[in-house]
């Protein structure tokens, strides 16, 4: 199914991801080149995470739910480690299946604690209850 066939209104919004995607690029292509090192520096990234990163979905709400069916409190983790928490999410948010993801998450068939799609799937194994690593 496409977005035109989801009718106008998600036509209209796949059209604002894109702009908006073509802008943030746009902005940061016309920083100088050590605020753009600083900027990929902070987000532990490179010039090609970025834009994997700005082509992602660039939401989290995937992790958000994933974390609340292991019952782990993301804002507590966030606390304990905000480094870790970031890396979660921005692993989240450049996921290129975060369509399936979202699919799966509202028919409630999205496998535990991740699906093998999930470039978190490894971290929230770790995280499930039960789990014998030492991140649980």
């Amino acid at each position: 199914m496409t977005s035109a066939d989801r009718g106008p209104s998600s036509l209209i919004e796949t059209f604002r991801r894109w702009r908006r995607k073509r802008r943030i690029l746009a902005e940061f292509a016309n920083l100088d080149a050590a605020t753009r090192g600083e900027i990929l520096s902070e987000l532990a990234l490179d010039e090609g995470g970025l834009s994997r990163l700005v082509a992602g979905s660039q939401n989290c709400d995937g992790l958000s739910h994933m974390l609340l069916r292991l019952r782990v409190d993301e804002s507590v983790l966030a606390k304990v480690d905000p480094q870790f928490v970031a890396s979660l999410r921005r692993n989240c948010a450049m996921c290129v299946d975060w369509r399936q993801c979202a699919q799966e998450i509202e028919a409630g068939t999205a496998a535990a604690p991740a699906p093998t799609y999930c470039p978190n799937r490894e971290t929230l194994a770790a995280l499930a209850p039960g789990s014998r690593s030492p991140a649980a």
